[in-house]
């Protein structure tokens, strides 16, 4: 499952060239138009000195400028403008070409200005740019297809010593989540940034709650006669570097998230809405719980039977377009095209479990955050995977169905232990700790 976002260095990623052959502009999803009248402008940085010791591929990011708003009506624009100095050739080559993301099952895209700065002279690049959309599928080595699309714009005539200026908009978020927004912005990346200016302009009636993780940025609010503002400004960011030894979970960047979820039953339950819709038991997948039972008078090892055949007989693929980045297949579907990703194959587990009379319940993880994500706030975004979680008198087992070849006894089954889960029911209040007791290998970094 793709659940939730990827990281990338400054949400703006800089390809080689592609040709033209396969590529085409949607006039639906990419328009030209003017910065939108609710944008705060950003004064550009005038005076400022180059970290050159400090900065990759040739650019200095002289500012990195992220807007959001989300009207009463939920309707979600992300403004976001990025100006950076061209210091070298390899700069040159990177800031020739502007590749932006969407979705086009739910987003658009408004191009508003590309700019270059030379000698004190603005230029108009976007008049000029040669601008293609195409599908790229970049999660397709691991059988992940999202349906995002890229528009790319290629311009002419970057020199060194250019300030590149540019600023668009995207429109839409996926009507999945409902009624929650949530969103991340990076304050500190592993290249320095002369200015960040971060403003969310919030106004639906609810609250809407932050958290900054790993700074002591501080954040200003103010308010409207319809809106709440939330913004950050910082200058002269210091570029960070992790250690490439360092556990997965462990992050030493600094970030805000906003969320208008309460508590993490208010994301239980919009799981439990989109989920228990689509358990379900076909004629196939009534034989299949028979053959099961058949086999075996215990629950355990009706258990393992059930685990096995959805391991070996569902392959993994992952088709997240729109909504299905978090909304599962029926099981009926998945067993009858016999692929799915980790939310279609449990969301099929559970529906067989059902069948077996055998407890069960889908639980939200982070198979890298792990533990951790008790310090972030409430929102479907802080999970990338599903599992079960099975109870079988009084005991509790977590089983992955999207692994392989997991014979042997319930008590011999590998389980990464992701640390907190959250189940997959409108009861579900908090996070719950896995019970895992197994001899694991450590490595212990300080």
């Amino acid at each position: 499952m793709a659940l939730f976002t990827r990281c990338a260095l400054l949400c703006v990623c800089f390809f080689l060239f592609i040709p033209r052959l396969f590529a085409q502009v949607d006039s639906k999803a990419v328009t030209q138009t003017n910065t939108p009248d609710w944008v705060q402008e950003t004064l550009s940085p005038s005076d400022y000195t180059i970290p050159k010791d400090d900065t990759k591929y040739g650019v200095y990011y002289t500012l990195v400028d992220n807007q959001v708003r989300v009207t009463k009506d939920s309707e979600v624009t992300r403004f976001s403008r990025y100006q950076q100095k061209i210091i070298n050739s390899t700069g040159v080559k990177e800031s020739s070409q502007i590749n932006l993301y969407y979705d086009p099952n739910y987003q658009s895209i408004e191009l508003h200005s590309v700019n270059v700065i030379r000698n004190g002279d603005v230029i108009d690049k976007l008049s000029t740019a040669e601008i293609s959309v195409f599908r790229q599928e970049s999660q397709l080595d691991d059988l992940i297809y999202n349906g995002e699309k890229t528009v790319n714009l290629l311009l002419s005539d970057i020199r060194v010593g250019d300030t590149l200026d540019y600023a668009y908009s995207i429109k839409g978020n996926n009507p999945v989540f409902k009624n929650l927004f949530g969103t991340s912005f990076q304050l500190i990346w592993n290249v320095p940034v002369e200015q960040r200016n971060i403003r969310v302009v919030w106004q639906r009636p609810e609250k809407l709650h932050y958290l900054v993780h790993n700074s002591n940025l501080n954040v200003d609010i103010q308010k409207t006669l319809d809106s709440t503002v939330y913004s950050l400004n910082a200058k002269r960011i210091i570029a960070k570097y992790s250690d490439n030894n360092s556990p997965s979970w462990f992050n030493s960047y600094g970030f805000i998230e906003f969320s208008n979820a309460k508590n993490w039953n208010n994301v239980a339950q919009w799981g439990a809405n989109i989920f228990e819709p689509n358990y379900e038991q076909s004629n196939e997948m009534l034989s299949v719980i028979e053959n099961i039972r058949s086999q075996s008078t215990t629950k355990e090892q009706q258990l393992i039977n059930a685990l096995n055949y959805v391991q070996n007989n569902i392959r993994y693929v992952g088709i997240e377009f729109g909504v299905n980045s978090h909304l599962p297949s029926a099981a009926s579907e998945t067993i009858f095209r016999r692929y799915g990703d980790c939310k279609d194959k449990a969301v099929l587990l559970k529906s067989i479990l059902n069948g077996l009379n055998i407890e069960s319940t889908p639980a939200l993880v982070h198979t890298d955050y792990r533990h951790t994500i008790k310090s972030r706030l409430p929102s479907p975004l802080v999970f990338n995977h599903v599992i079960i979680k099975a109870v079988i008198n009084n005991k509790a087992y977590w089983i992955d169905p999207t692994r392989e070849f997991q014979s042997g006894s319930l008590s011999s089954i590998y389980q990464p232990d992701y640390k907190l889960a959250l189940l997959v029911n409108p009861l579900s209040n908090s996070l719950t700790e896995f019970d895992i007791k197994q001899p694991v290998n450590k490595q212990i970094i300080k």
